[in-house]
């Protein structure tokens, strides 16, 4: 019976491996082989299979090699394609960045408003001199730069029309082309910017310099060969005029040059843009207080409240001024508190922030001291005095916080403040007429201390002042009919000079609310008190929400023994202003007649919570209290 072999299944492994392809049918005939019953052994078998086997494990050897290679290979593959993700992202960042500083410098070109002054034109004998053309041009720059410097103004450069802000430079082309021509084609192209050429020629006399500011008409000054400075300090105000003529009107001012700086104002506000004409007016109103023309200052605030804008609220700062020069106190307190409550407490786009900060707390002093609240006044006086940036200088506010707080009853404050301030001489006096603070630091200081010699004497050093200068300070002035006479008759009558307060309180006008109080205390003085009860009567109706007559008014009533209606006016005074001592402390003292002992001392420590310092509300409330027992 014939045997049957089965040839066995090849293994799908090993025809899948490298060599496959060439042995499969060889190693399958040999497994066949060995498959077969044979007992003799099969050499050419084993040699065959001992070399596949050894084929098997090179190709083991060749994979595993492979695998490190191809592992390596792909792990560079993998940071090959980072690196490019990484490169193509900051490719990407960097055009943004890119994009985004060609919009910014095509913003700020936009918004740009500089003033460039080119080199000039000058002759080659003037250039081997050592006059060229860039040397030129800077010292002209230098004297731009000088008034600027010295122009003190409440509004900030970017407001002004026409204007070359802080950005003043003088430029000279270069060789090349550098990141810094990109951004001056840009201003050139997008923003406002002015030029400046001039020349510089020879004359039979000397030297002329001719000025050029864009289309505007060139202006020419002629002078000596060593005048060349002179030259360009006209040229740049000529410049300076015509490109800015408000802040050139405040430059003016402040070199005392007052009636210049009314002719610059004056062409401003009648033929200058709508935008700039409330200011002018403004700026004209300053101008005649600092000359001492009130029929000029009211025709000025009348034409810019008329005009609107934003510059209302500094045509309402000089209007503030004026009342408070004429004595009308009710108007200056409805004045003061428009500007403390709808003004002062936002800045405005035509505003720099220093005069925003500056006009926010001077407002806010302001009005508190018209009302009676001194410490308010102090504590912002002093604010404002330690601050460095503000137009005002500090000490000026520092001798406005000595009057506030000798009238908040605090003796050595005050004085330390007036001693703080310095020497209040001429500049603290014209800064005073112009800005309508109508306080007298010294005297006040000298009256709470109950010297009023002394205070007399602080009065009349300030009336020898005004006469000294009423040529270049004429508004100084401004401060004798509604408040140097009426106060100076006070000393008088308190220094037992009744005749001669009298006579002086009679000069001054009758709508002067300080005036009419000082006659009422001359009548009762004069025993006069029914014309005493008219013209404090005169005064509450000229002023009927400021406590002082009241609380004066009062203290008359009490002296004469009508103690309920000493309290009743107390009572208004106190409502009026509630922050205010004096009422609460002459309250008490009523109280006090009345033996009410325990409604007395309530009142002093009440009184005493605004006024801490007043050594006169102490004795009493201690007396008061020992009363009580």
């Amino acid at each position: 019976m014939a045997e049957r072999f089965e040839q066995p299944e090849a293994d799908p492994a090993l025809e899948n491996a490298p060599g496959a392809a060439g042995v499969s049918a060889a190693l399958a005939a040999a497994l066949g082989r060995r498959g077969r019953k044979t007992a003799a052994n099969d050499p050419e078998l084993d040699t065959f299979l001992e070399a596949h086997t050894r084929l098997a494990r090179l190709q083991a050897e060749h994979l595993h090699e492979m695998r490190e290679l191809i592992v390596s290979r792909l792990r560079w593959g993998r940071a090959g394609d980072r690196l490019r993700v990484l490169w193509q992202a900051s490719t990407a960042v960097i055009a943004l960045a890119v994009v985004a500083l060609v919009v910014t410098m095509g913003w700020q070109a936009r918004q740009a408003r500089g003033l460039v002054v080119d080199a000039f034109s000058v002759p080659p004998d003037l250039a081997r001199e050592g006059l060229t053309g860039e040397v030129a041009a800077a010292r002209f720059l230098d004297r731009l730069q000088a008034m600027q410097t010295a122009t003190q103004s409440e509004r900030p450069s970017a407001s002004y029309e026409n204007n070359w802000g802080h950005e003043i430079k003088l430029e000279i082309p270069e060789a090349g082309f550098t990141f810094a021509d990109i951004e001056r084609f840009l201003r050139e192209k997008l923003g406002h910017v002015s030029h400046v050429t001039g020349e510089v020629l020879r004359t039979p006399t000397g030297l002329s310099l001719t000025a050029r500011l864009g289309d505007a008409a060139p202006q020419t000054f002629a002078g000596a060969a060593g005048d060349f400075d002179t030259l360009a300090q006209k040229a740049a105000e000529a410049v300076y005029r015509t490109s800015q003529p408000y802040r050139y009107a405040q430059y003016l001012s402040g070199q005392g040059r007052i009636d210049e700086a009314i002719a610059v104002d004056t062409d401003l506000a009648e033929n200058g843009p709508p935008g700039e004409r409330g200011w002018a007016w403004s700026s004209l109103a300053v101008s005649n207080l600092q000359r001492g023309d009130i029929a000029g200052a009211q025709r000025a605030v009348a034409a810019g409240l008329a005009a609107g804008g934003d510059a209302v609220e500094w045509v309402n700062i000089s209007r503030a001024a004026l009342d408070g020069w004429l004595g009308h106190d009710e108007d200056l307190l409805n004045v003061s508190r428009t500007i403390a409550r709808e003004q002062a407490p936002k800045r405005l786009s035509e505003l720099s922030q220093p005069a925003f900060e500056e006009n926010r707390l001077s407002a806010s002093g302001y009005l508190a001291g018209q009302t009676g609240d001194y410490a308010k006044a102090a504590a912002d006086y002093s604010t404002l005095a330690r601050s460095k940036h503000f137009l005002t200088s500090g000490s000026f506010y520092a001798a406005q916080a000595a009057w506030a707080r000798a009238l908040a009853h605090d003796g050595q404050g005050a004085r330390e403040a007036l001693a703080e301030a310095g020497p209040l001489g001429a500049k603290f006096y014209a800064e005073a007429a112009a800005n309508g603070w109508y306080a007298q630091p010294a005297y006040q200081v000298d009256a709470e201390a109950g010297d009023w010699p002394a205070a007399l004497a602080d009065l009349r050093a300030v009336d020898a002042l005004i006469e000294a200068h009423q040529t270049d300070q004429p508004g100084l002035r401004l401060m004798q009919p509604a408040v140097m006479r009426p106060l100076e008759a006070r000393a008088l009558l308190r220094t037992g000079d009744l005749k001669g307060a009298a006579t002086l309180i009679g000069s001054t006008p009758l709508d002067c609310y300080l005036c009419v109080r000082v006659r009422a205390e001359v009548a009762e003085a004069s025993g006069d008190r029914a014309g005493a009860d008219r013209w404090y009567a005169e005064a509450v109706r000229q002023a009927p929400h400021i406590p002082f007559a009241y609380v004066e008014w009062g203290a008359a009533k009490l002296a004469r023994g009508d103690v309920s209606g000493a309290i009743a006016d107390f009572q208004t005074a106190h409502r009026l202003e509630p922050r205010f001592a004096d009422p609460l402390k002459y309250w008490g003292d009523a109280l006090a007649r009345q033996r009410a002992w325990s409604e007395a001392v309530a009142k002093y420590d009440q009184a005493l919570r605004l006024a801490p310092a007043w050594q006169a509300a102490r004795q009493a409330r201690d007396a008061a209290a020992q009363a009580r027992g």
